[in-house]
Parts: C-alpha cells; structure tokens; sequence
C-alpha cells in the first residue's frame, strides 16, 4: 500500500514497495503530529538497493500512497544507526523529519514584534528563513487565516522554533506544511480545508480506548490582565461564570492570564470569548482504531491530523466528536492506526498537561513584558509611548515617546529627563526642575518653603545665564538676588528690602570700565562713590580752588 523512495541529487531509488518481489525495509512506522513535521522510521537491510545511499539531511525521503499517489510524508533522513541484528543481519536504523522542519535549519533575529497579526509575522520569518537557506529549503506563507494580535521578541530561535513558541494559538489554529508545483508553502489555518470526520464505534472499528480526564479547569474564571487588572468595575463582580458548567461540576474558581490587556471592557470581552476552554475538562484518548478506509481503492477517506473522529462508546459514557491530535502509523499494518485525539488543541509539546495548576494559562500570550538575549526585560504600556528596558550590556532606561526620561548605564552614569525630587518625611527638599530658558534647582526647608534657587534667567530683570536667588521661605519674598547682567559681560547683585524693592545694587561694570554702586535713599537710588572716585574727585575740586594774592587756597 505505502511506497518509500529515497532521492539522492534528483535521482530516485525505490527501497520499500506493497509487491512480494520488490525491495523492503523493516517495521516502517510513519508518526504524525498536529501542527509539527512528523517523522518516519524504518530499519533498512544491507541487501536493500538503498542500504549505502543514505546520508544524514542529505537524502529525501518520500512515502507514497500507490492507490492514488498520495504523498503521505515527505522530509528528509535526520540519523542513520548502523547495527546487527540477533541472527547476524546487518542493518540501519532510519529516522527521518518531515519537511517542516526545514525551518530548523535558519535562526531568527533578535528583534521585536508588537501588534503584529500571524500573517504580517509569518511572513517576516519565512522571508528571513529564505534568505539563509538553500532553494529547495525555502518555504513561502501559505493560507494564513488566523486572527490574533501578536506581541514578543525573538531571542535566536530557530525560525520553526519562533514561529511554534510566539505564533501559533492552539486554541485558534493550526500549522500545515504543503508542497505544491515544487514550491513549499506554510499554511496556519483557523480550520482545515475539508474537515473530514471518521466514525469510530464500539463494536466496529473501535478496538481499544483510553481516557485522560486530568487537564484542570474551572467554573469561575478570574480573568486577571496587565498589572492585576481585574473585570470587577465592568462585571460587579472580578469573575465569569458558566452556569452549566457550576450545575454540573459545582464551583470552581480558576484564574486565566491575560497580560497584554490593559482595558478592563475589553479584558471581560476576550475572556467571555475563551470561556469554554476554561470551563469544560479537555478529555484526551487514546485510541486503537480500524482504519476501513485502507479497505477501500482511494485514500480520500484515510484518517490524519486534519480529520476529527466521531467516537461512540456508550459503556465508558463517550459520544462527541474530536480532533485527531496524533497518529503512530505502522506501514505494515495501516488499518490499525493507534490515535491520539482531544476535545480541545493541546501545546505542541504535549498532548495533555498531567500537572494541576493554580490557574490557566493563556496559549502564546506574552503580553507587555519581554525577555530576550538582546533585551534583557523589556516593558511597554499598550499604547507603546512608554519603554522600560533592563539590560546587562545597557542597563536600565526609561523611554517615553523616543525621548529617554531615564537611564542608568552599567558604568552607574544617570542621564534624567523631567523634574526629580527628593523628599525628607513627605516634603520636598530639593528639586531639579526647569524653565524656559533651561535648569533650575530649588532648595526647600524641612516644612516646604523655598528658600534658595540656582539656575538659568531666574534672577533680575536684567538678568542673563547663571543666577542664584535667596528667599525668606516664600517664592514671593526674593531678598538677595546675584547674576550675570544681559546688557554686558558682568556680575550684577542686588539686595532687596522686605517690600521686594531693590535698596543696594553692586554691578561689576557701567559700560565704562567702572563698578557702579548704589543704595536707595529717600525713595531714590544713589551711586555709592568709590574711594578712587572721591580721591580723584577731591583733587579736581581743590585744583578748582580760587588762590588768594599771597599764591595760598
């Protein structure tokens, strides 16, 4: 029924075929996996036309159904393990990776996606992956009908690895990887294209059955988002409940992550959306089954991971239909797949989480919090204005609108935007703020009052760059005030009464080479003379002197 053939440089060899005279390989075994790439294992004699063609990721393997051609696997051979057997044959162990995980092959950057949809990412990798690999490597998207909104960073991933870890939901979709007109493509579909769905009955085709009921839920979901954010001012109440299954079950409070969500309204809404995979217990079985369709001279009807299977088991209470999660095919025996399916979509790693936990967790939600080789931890509100990054090789930077408002680097250098306070029991005792001519620095009291400011045009009217300014605790009671005059290159300093006028101005220049002082007088201001001025002042005067007839003053 199956065909294996081995493709070496274009040229292809036949080492298994359903025809007593042709070549075979021993206990073929095909294992299919929802999602992932699958594999195919096999011993091959040293009398098989094959047994010295095979080399590790070099040879393609393909495995064919001749009623119709139908590709079942195709990948390539991922070890090889020469061995003999008890009777003195010699063999080798085959095992061979589907060719989805080509996309092993290439790793991704270290980059950030935020608010991306599955289409825009997956497509941004695969572009990537292209770039690195050879042509019979690379793989374009696909049918990418899943809805979602996608927010992480990459930290050297494999592109496969990316892909499964920050793109795929589980509960939304699934991978399939396809290979049309020797082009490969990617697909992530919300459903697949034909739902096929087998029956499997008691005493027809069912042939043994297994339940694994562990996977825990809940009845009362506490949906809980970003920062604790609860649904309790838009709900009444900080929980959803699903009444059938509290009637059935009875109550059970379960907490669910949703940490990209900083809206309450629309925490309540994604919530009410997942409800039934919180509230409903996921059942996992496996299943030995007749595969009838073998029976048949088509492969249409086959049972794989794109089919469901409705199982009907009265004796152990079964009746629904479920989706094929697993396959462990033995290509000698294809009518007896052994299945392994669920009522809900398990993780790529496994098939069912046998751990009790205290909560849900929401598949491939990272939220606003990111950990990467490159980016340490990294935070970003839901708006993205707001960036906080820890780095080992940056440090730590607060960013709003492109602007750092604050960054230590790891030489314990602090660059500061904005006002920075600091406080003794609550008040404010110095403060590092601004104006519109630059910094300023305010010195408070132990109760709050200003009492000292240094910085830029903050002082006289006439006053230009430096300034420092004393006040008798009251921003509205300036008492000395000391600059640099904006009508010259000199100090100026003025001293004022307790009306706030000027009564005593020291400049360090008049325009002329000369200090002016002056003290108010009488409500008037008067130059206070030098005693170079007086000196030379006296001096005139006396030469000014009329001399009497006997030549004295």
């Amino acid at each position: 029924m199956y065909k294996i053939t081995l493709i070496n440089n274009g040229t292809e060899t036949v080492i298994h075929y359903p025809d007593p005279e042709a070549p075979k390989v021993i206990n073929p075994k095909l294992n299919i996996k929802r999602s992932q790439a699958g594999s195919l294992t096999f011993s091959i004699p040293w009398n098989n036309t094959g047994y010295n063609l095979i080399t590790r990721f070099v040879t393609k393997v393909v495995c064919t159904d001749v009623r119709d051609n139908r590709e079942i696997f195709s990948g390539r051979v991922f070890t090889t393990e020469p061995g003999m057997a008890d009777g003195g044959e010699f063999k080798k162990d085959i095992v061979c990776e589907g060719k989805m995980n080509y996309l092993h092959d290439s790793v991704v950057e270290s980059a950030i996606y935020e608010d991306q949809t599955p289409q825009e990412v997956i497509t941004a990798l695969l572009n990537y992956h292209n770039s690195q690999v050879e042509d019979y490597k690379k793989v374009q998207p696909g049918i990418i009908d899943v809805e979602d909104w996608l927010f992480f960073t990459t930290d050297f991933e494999t592109t496969l690895e990316a892909i499964q870890k920050y793109c795929i939901d589980e509960n939304k979709g699934f991978l399939r990887f396809r290979t049309e007109n020797g082009i490969n493509y990617l697909d992530y579909m919300d459903n697949p294209p034909q739902d096929k769905i087998s029956n499997i009955s008691l005493g027809e085709n069912l042939k043994s059955l297994s339940i694994d009921d562990s996977q825990v839920f809940g009845t009362r979901i506490i949906p809980v988002g970003a920062n604790g954010l609860t649904i309790e001012r838009v709900n009444g109440k900080n929980y959803i409940e699903d009444s059938a299954a509290v009637a059935k079950y009875g109550i059970i409070y379960k907490k669910a992550d949703y940490s990209d969500i900083d809206d309450d309204e629309m925490l309540m809404t994604e919530c009410q959306k997942d409800l039934s995979q919180y509230t409903q217990p996921a059942g996992s079985f496996d299943v030995s089954a007749l595969d009838l369709s073998t029976l048949a001279n088509t492969s249409v009807d086959s049972i794989d991971t794109s089919t469901s299977v409705h199982i009907q088991c009265p004796i152990l209470g079964v009746d629904d239909t479920y989706k094929v999660m697993e396959m462990d095919v033995d290509l000698t025996k294809p009518w007896n797949p052994k299945l392994t399916i669920s009522n809900k979509f398990s993780k790529l790693t496994d098939t069912v989480s046998n751990i009790q936990s205290n909560s849900i967790n929401r598949m491939a939600t990272y939220g606003g919090v990111q950990l990467g080789y490159r980016f340490g931890i990294r935070v970003v509100s839901h708006d993205k204005s707001v960036e906080i990054l820890i780095n080992g090789q940056e440090g730590f930077r607060i960013t709003k609108d492109g602007v750092q408002k604050f960054y230590i680097d790891t030489d314990g250098n602090v660059t500061l935007d904005g006002i920075q306070k600091i406080t003794k029991n609550g008040n404010v005792i110095m403060e590092n703020t601004y104006n519109d001519y630059g910094g300023l620095n305010n010195i408070y009291d132990t109760n709050g009052n200003l009492v000292m400011k240094l910085g830029v045009e903050a002082g006289t009217g006439q006053n230009t760059g430096a300034t420092l300014i004393g006040y008798n605790k009251d921003s509205s009671k300036p008492r000395f005030k000391l600059g640099i005059a904006r009508d010259g290159d000199f100090g100026a300093l003025e001293l004022l009464n307790s009306s706030g006028q000027a009564s005593a101005v020291l400049n360090a220049d008049d325009g002329n080479g000369n200090g002016i002082c002056g003290l108010r007088e009488d409500g008037a201001m008067n130059k206070i003379a030098t005693q170079v001025w007086t000196m030379q002042y006296v001096s005139e005067q006396i030469a000014n002197i009329p001399s009497n007839s006997g030549g004295e003053s």
